[in-house]
């Protein structure tokens, strides 16, 4: 991984959430040249997208130019291995290197590299890095814990749309790590949730990374866990105009559904004098407004509503 691929990645304008998801993934995982040969699954499981969904990405990218995709094969028999990606970045990003990048996977690049290395100098077969200031130490070695954590914070805020007060945020992201509040794959596909959502929106209404990780923003959109299941509500099942159907049909075609199933079906019916009897007086004043022609047109009439009916009964 380096800083400047990263860089290049976030600054694309791909066009489609998913697919950028997936180029700052590539760029998290590529040498200073711009290659990498992550499995399908494992670009799959890091960015939380399907496996065929990841594939159409894939292919998005390299059709608008931002990735190169070779095959690669095993020299023992011959069978297929994970594909070889190069970003097609602009020369400004890229490193040449000697081809020892080429050769090992992504996982056994760097490991265990000094702080004035990440700085600029080259480990043992000249794999290079960028200076960071998520790196950079007083002391000449960087701590176990302080390298996982400046690295994992370089994969969020990779994912994050926003990328300003950074030091400020890598500290706070670091806190929220001690004290166990989140987990780093937490943290992280909270970003993805909320890059997907603010897709789009000018850079003035989405939150800084500070205020994200203060307001604990990576538990939005999560489903909530419960000790209970909650039973689903009742399922009513919906009651319609008891009268003769052609005059619900009349009325739909003259008010639509819901105006039928908010005035007409609660009415009730007569069959001897061929009348509707509506609830309300504000019911029947309602349906003979705006339906009244049609029906005294059908042969039905308007009757008393239902509660006066019950009145003069008692």
């Amino acid at each position: 991984m380096t800083n400047r691929l990263i860089t290049w990645a976030k600054n694309q304008t791909v066009g489609d959430a998913l697919a950028k998801c997936v180029l700052v993934l590539i760029a998290d995982q590529a040498s200073a040249s711009g290659v990498c040969w992550p499995a399908h699954k494992t670009l799959s499981k890091d960015s939380e997208i399907p496996v065929r969904t990841l594939q159409r990405k894939l292919d998005l990218l390299v059709s608008k130019g931002f990735l190169s995709v070779e095959a690669r094969y095993r020299p023992e028999n011959k069978g297929r291995s994970s594909n070889r990606y190069r970003l097609l970045a602009d020369a400004e990003y890229l490193r040449d290197t000697d081809g020892p990048d080429e050769c090992l996977p992504p996982s056994q690049i760097g490991v265990g590299v000094s702080a004035k290395l990440r700085r600029g100098g080259h480990a043992k077969g000249g794999v290079g890095y960028e200076p960071t200031t998520l790196t950079e130490e007083t002391s000449e070695e960087v701590s176990p814990r302080k390298r996982d954590v400046a690295d994992a914070f370089t994969r969020w805020i990779a994912i994050y749309p926003n990328r300003i007060e950074q030091r400020a945020a890598c500290q706070l992201f670091d806190r929220v790590l001690r004290k166990r509040t989140a987990s780093v794959d937490e943290l992280i596909a909270g970003a993805q949730r909320y890059a997907i959502e603010v897709h789009g929106r000018p850079s003035g209404m989405i939150k800084s990374p500070t205020t994200w990780l203060l307001q604990e923003c990576w538990l939005d959109g999560e489903k909530p866990q419960t000790s209970e299941q909650v039973a689903p509500p009742p399922v009513l099942a919906k009651v319609l105009f008891p009268g003769p159907s052609e005059i619900r049909a009349t009325a739909v075609a003259y008010r639509g559904e819901d105006w039928v199933s908010a005035w007409l079906d609660p009415c009730g019916w007569d069959e001897a004098a061929g009348q509707l009897i509506p609830r309300t007086g504000f019911a029947a004043d309602r349906i003979e407004r705006e339906i009244g022609r049609e029906l005294s047109a059908a042969g039905v009439k308007i009757g008393r509503p239902a509660r006066a009916m019950a009145g003069a009964r008692a």
